[in-house]
């Protein structure tokens, strides 16, 4: 889904809306001493489960459980997931069968670049109407998450902009003498500040450029194109073990 970009809000201008809403962001991680000691609902504590065979099963107390009486819901066995795989695997190496898919997803490929052709400034129009809704304050839904995209390039951002200013002075990485280098000096490297960094410049919005462009994809995770930031703010085995990607990580779940 492409950006939205509306430019008043109930006669406000949108750079000022957009301003008031990350001033109002906190950028503080919540402070848990320990993330999994928490209290299960009262009905749930006497629950149990075991794995059979790779499947969960799961038992309302430990008399069920040694009596083999688990909780009643569907699911296929292993010999069933096998024979459905296999039927998959052998639809997948089917020659004609590829040649009738290929052939018809060009069709419908076509007819939504047609249909792009004719309706996209409509579209966008109606997107632009709707209030209180843009790329940033929507809900989206994906089957494949990384923990590194939980955020969106604006929050990443503040979030780079307040750590270069409150810990400069942070031993980050490794430079190529092999002296551990600070955060400040990482940037002076790179000929940058606080003040130069925007959203343009953090270029990790994966676009429609990216499409079936794997390469381009993975690159949207180095911020300013560079993997040394990846590795410092993104990553968990680095010099710092990760304290930066835990802090950021930490506000995303606060947040949402």
């Amino acid at each position: 889904m492409r950006d939205m970009i509306v430019s008043l809000v109930n006669g406000f201008p949108y750079s000022y809306i957009v301003f008031l809403l990350l001033e109002s962001f906190d950028l503080d991680p919540p402070s848990i001493k320990h993330p999994w000691d928490v209290e299960l609902p009262p009905d749930l504590t006497d629950w149990k489960y075991q794995l059979v065979d790779g499947v969960a099963h799961v038992y309302r107390s430990q008399e069920d459980m040694e009596k083999g009486r688990r909780c009643e819901y569907n699911f296929p066995t292993i010999k069933t997931f096998i024979e459905d795989m296999v039927t998959m695997c052998r639809m997948i190496t089917d020659g004609p069968l590829k040649s009738f898919c290929y052939r018809r997803l060009t069709y419908l490929s076509s007819k939504f670049n047609l249909h792009t052709l004719l309706n996209e400034i409509r579209e966008l129009a109606s997107q632009k109407a709707v209030k209180h809704r843009d790329f940033y304050n929507i809900r989206k839904v994906d089957t494949h998450v990384h923990a590194a995209s939980c955020m969106n390039q604006k929050h990443l951002l503040r979030f780079i902009k307040k750590t270069i200013k409150s810990n400069k002075s942070d031993l980050v990485c490794l430079g190529n003498d092999g002296k551990p280098m600070t955060l400040e000096a990482v940037f002076k490297s790179l000929n940058l500040s606080a003040y130069d960094l925007s959203v343009d410049m953090l270029d990790v919005h994966a676009d429609r450029n990216t499409f079936h462009r794997f390469d381009k994809f993975n690159s949207k995770y180095n911020p300013i194109g560079e993997s040394r930031l990846r590795e410092i703010f993104l990553k968990t085995d680095n010099y710092i073990q990760g304290k930066y990607f835990a802090e950021i990580l930490k506000v995303s779940f606060k947040k949402y």
